[in-house]
């Protein structure tokens, strides 16, 4: 807190577990010479995670959602004006900037799982200075006509090239947050795996089979792959001896109704053993209660642009070390947990270190029409008779 009070700008590097997208928010809040009465709006790159982060937040501090802790996703707005801590996705909060290019609601801005670089969190880092520096000169007034104060930017993330954000925001002091996470054991296969689907049903099995209480998490690459371990395992369930726990077994992908996701939160019933199979989306800002035991395809799938062609394709890939990191402390956020890498020991130095940005591998026609937006909004308010010429 004393590092966020001294700076503009401040990179968290914290652990799994070490509270940065739940109790940081938190302690801004509580020192109203930070926020100067404004918003604190803190991003994140998914719905669910924007959704469920908010609702644990509100339960913390002991009130009701969409009060003093609320949330902004596509489609859905559960928020007031008594409203101080406000969760939202990147793309959100790059909308409210086309409409108020000073974000003169929020005095603080918080950007979690920064090491992602998908394309809407690079944009929002870039267009995030650009306000900062402008409100920095004094260019604007808040609703009661009063100068806008500085905004702060707090940049957190679990693995992140600190260096690099740093440089970005002109020599930025990083500060490292110890977590406290449990010990996780690591197991790896002796040989590669041809069929990744069946090894992965087979862990699961014999997790359920020899391992003691605890739930289940599957990285697996997207929907199909989900929903047909989802049947294989479903059909095995059904055939396990009553000495075995049963499986309860529970699907989370981003196109998965809201509704639907959301069942990966609720309390595993007595005498089951919930089994939750996902893409990355369950990677980083989400806690499932209960999880003591991750399984790892070591694969996931990223959206690349073929410029030649014009034609996007999402590719199965290998994950970086860092997301192999993300997946393991899954395991380890309430209890010491097990990680089950479906690939051998020797294939980790290998891996990339870091996920290639997505600004590096996609189409950036729909970010360039953004950015022609907000160039023009800026204009037409600053030199408003251009609108005659």
């Amino acid at each position: 807190m004393e590092e966020i009070r001294k700076s503009e700008t401040v990179i968290i590097i914290g652990e799994t577990g070490s509270g940065k997208t739940t109790q940081i928010p938190q302690y801004v809040y509580e020192d109203m010479t930070l926020t100067n009465g404004l918003m604190i709006g803190v991003t994140q790159p998914r719905r669910v995670a924007a959704v469920s982060v908010s609702r644990r937040v509100a339960d913390e501090t002991g009130t009701a959602h969409g009060t003093l802790v609320g949330y902004a996703i596509r489609f859905e707005d559960v928020s007031s004006e008594e409203t101080r801590i406000k969760f939202l996705t990147d793309g959100m909060l790059l909308r409210e900037a086309v409409g108020d290019p000073l974000l003169s609601k929020y005095g603080v801005i918080m950007i979690d799982e920064a090491h992602e670089r998908t394309l809407q969190t690079d944009f929002l880092l870039g267009t995030i200075k650009g306000v900062q520096r402008r409100r920095r000169e004094s260019l604007g007034e808040d609703q009661y006509g009063r100068a806008l104060p500085p905004l702060r930017v707090i940049v957190m993330s679990a693995t992140l090239e600190a260096s690099s954000f740093s440089k970005f925001f002109d020599g930025a002091p990083v500060i490292y947050s110890r977590g406290r996470t449990f010990p996780v054991e690591m197991f790896y296969t002796e040989e590669p795996e041809e069929d990744y689907l069946d090894a992965a049903m087979w862990t699961v099995l014999q997790v359920n089979e020899e391992e003691a209480a605890g739930d289940v998490l599957v990285f697996l690459t997207g929907q199909e792959e989900i929903e047909s371990l989802g049947r294989m395992l479903r059909e095995k369930a059904s055939e396990l001896p009553s000495n075995v726990l049963k499986l309860n077994v529970v699907l989370l992908f981003a196109a998965l109704p809201p509704e639907e996701q959301m069942k990966v939160f609720e309390p595993t019933p007595l005498g089951t053993r919930k089994v939750v199979l996902a893409t990355n989306i369950a990677e980083t800002s989400l806690t499932i209660n209960g999880i003591r035991y991750v399984v790892d395809s070591g694969l996931s799938k990223l959206r690349t642009h073929h410029p030649r062609s014009g034609v996007d394709e999402l590719l199965v890939t290998p994950i970086a070390q860092s997301q192999a990191q993300q997946r393991a402390g899954r395991a380890g956020r309430e209890a010491p947990g097990k990680c089950f890498r479906l690939y051998t020991e020797e294939i980790m130095p290998s891996l990339e270190k870091y996920v290639k940005p997505e600004l590096l591998r996609t189409n950036l026609s729909g970010v360039v029409l953004q950015l022609k937006v907000r160039i023009c909004r800026a204009r037409i308010e600053r030199f408003p008779e251009t609108i005659k010429n």
